[in-house]
């Protein structure tokens, strides 16, 4: 059975100003997002700047997620690297910590071929006890995760998905049509502009930022897709578009994030070198922009 299903948020890294994690900040986010009814929660994923994290802060992310969580949803740890021995090495990390379930990208850097691709991840399988979820974002590992491999690692059991991030929607299609064989596999949508269409054509969930800021948001448009309510359903997707555009006009998506966390409240605007933040003017034109959204 597939055990992914529905909106999953993929939670933001709170840091303090010299890159450590921010507990309480993060504490904080994690009880405003399961304001709304996620079925899992992602951290240390691409949103949580994985790649510039110490493996430290990897580890008291995951472990603060999984006490917040207490059983209650699945906590995926983003454990990917950028060759196959680091993948395993954070996996195993993840795993001693107790999460049973990991978001592993191909290794950047290096491109590999789709043969190195199901290499890579039945090596990590092998090495360890958890469930793991393909991650297909090819703007980082500058080559997609090909079909084919996807259905040969499919027939492992332990494989419990994919999210693809790729914004390549008839890639997704495929990916909806070829899994279906495979009774415990979700095919989930990575990226928030996509979500409805994404539900629509048949996909399993969304792994979304957005719930960062709005949780309940993105579990509504799901829950009118559910009902058949499209309309209403595009009119939400509208509305995460809309807040798309007033995050990534700035510098970084990142920085924009924690930034409009910081204006609600929850943590500290702080984000991982060498991403820049947002400067004392970009914030103010910020805070108009979410207070003109309804979000402030």
């Amino acid at each position: 059975m597939k055990t992914l299903r529905g909106i999953i948020p993929v939670l933001v890294t709170p840091l303090t100003p010299k890159e450590r994690i921010d507990e309480k900040g993060f504490r904080k986010l994690i009880h405003h997002v399961m304001q709304a009814e996620n079925n899992a929660v992602v951290v240390c994923g691409s949103m949580g700047e994985c790649a510039s994290l110490k493996q430290e802060e990897r580890r008291a992310a995951i472990e603060i997620a999984l006490e917040e969580m207490g059983g209650k949803i699945p906590v995926i740890a983003g454990t990917g690297d950028s060759g196959t021995r680091r993948a395993i090495e954070n996996t195993q990390v993840a795993e001693k910590a107790g999460v049973q379930h990991a978001l592993i990208t191909l290794p950047y850097y290096y491109r590999t071929d789709p043969e190195g691709m199901v290499e890579h991840y039945r090596r990590i399988l092998a090495e360890s006890g958890v469930r793991i979820v393909i991650y297909n974002i090819p703007e980082f590992t500058r080559v997609g995760v090909d079909i084919q491999a996807v259905k040969e690692l499919g027939r492992d059991d332990r494989v419990a998905g994919i999210k693809d991030a790729g914004g390549d929607f008839s890639y997704f299609q495929r990916l909806v049509h070829e899994m279906q064989p495979y009774t415990q596999f979700s095919v989930i949508q990575g990226w928030d502009s996509l979500v409805f269409s994404g539900f629509v054509y048949g996909g399993d969930g969304a792994i979304v930022w957005a719930s960062n800021l709005m949780p309940e948001l993105p579990v509504r448009l799901h829950r009118a897709i559910q009902k058949g309510n499209l309309e209403e359903g595009r009119s939400i997707q509208e509305r995460l578009l809309k807040l798309g555009s007033i995050m990534q006009k700035r510098k970084s998506l990142h920085a924009s994030v924690k930034a409009a966390l910081s204006l609600m409240g929850i943590c500290e605007a702080t984000v991982t070198a060498p991403i820049t933040p947002l400067s004392p003017e970009e914030m103010k034109g910020l805070e108009a922009d979410l207070k003109d959204f309804g979000l402030l």
